[in-house]
This record gives C-alpha cells, sequence and structure tokens, in this order.
C-alpha cells in the first residue's frame, strides 16, 4: 500500500511505501516511468517518488502506458484517461488480480456521470 501527500503550495506530490521497500522497488521505478511520459517531472527517493505535474499537462496526448503486469499501475494511471485523450492501457486485463470488472465499472461511471 502507497500513501500520497500533496502539497497545493508547491504542486508537488510525495507517494510513499507503508509497508516495506521490497515491494515498492520495482513498483517505484515503474511508476516514475509511465509518469514521465505525461511530463512530470519525478524525483525517485528510497522510500517513494516526488512528482511536479508539468504546466501543459493538459495539452498532453496520446499516452500509452506499460502496466507491467500490475493492476495498480492499470488503476491508477487510467484515471488520467478520464480527462486526457488518447491514454491507452496496455494488459488492462492485469486488473482481474484484484478488480476484474475495474474498467467496465469506470466506462458505467463516465457514461453515468
Amino acid at each position: 500500500m502507497a500513501r500520497l501527500n500533496v502539497d497545493l503550495a508547491r504542486r508537488v506530490f510525495f507517494v510513499r511505501e507503508s509497508k516495506g521497500k521490497s515491494r515498492w522497488v520495482p513498483f517505484g521505478a515503474d511508476l516514475a516511468r509511465e509518469l514521465r511520459k505525461f511530463g512530470a517531472t519525478v524525483d525517485e527517493l528510497p522510500d517513494g517518488l516526488r512528482i511536479t505535474p508539468p504546466a501543459d499537462i493538459g495539452q498532453r496526448r496520446d499516452i500509452t502506458i506499460e502496466t507491467y503486469n500490475d493492476h495498480r499501475m492499470a488503476m491508477s494511471l487510467a484515471l488520467p484517461g478520464l480527462v486526457l485523450p488518447g491514454i491507452t492501457i496496455l494488459n488492462p486485463a492485469c486488473t482481474a488480480k484484484t478488480y476484474p470488472r475495474f474498467f467496465d465499472d469506470l466506462k458505467r461511471l463516465v457514461d453515468e456521470s
């Protein structure tokens, strides 16, 4: 489980692993790689990430997200696709591990809003 801290004044987000470093290391590096595709500045820390979103986030288009067969990656990085056009999640079926209907439910929520 990771926790998110936000410093709105500086527009900086901190994602920190709360259970231990062993599971964080590969996920943190992969998440940093994918967030950089959005133009974020990502500093990799020993226990988490410091993320500064780009000023032009609304201008980003056609980003392909690799999930690394990790349901956390697919589900968390699907959310920017709600406001940014052209986000493609590779291997969305990896969410079957914890939430098989995630993308169906996400689509339903969008359709109902």
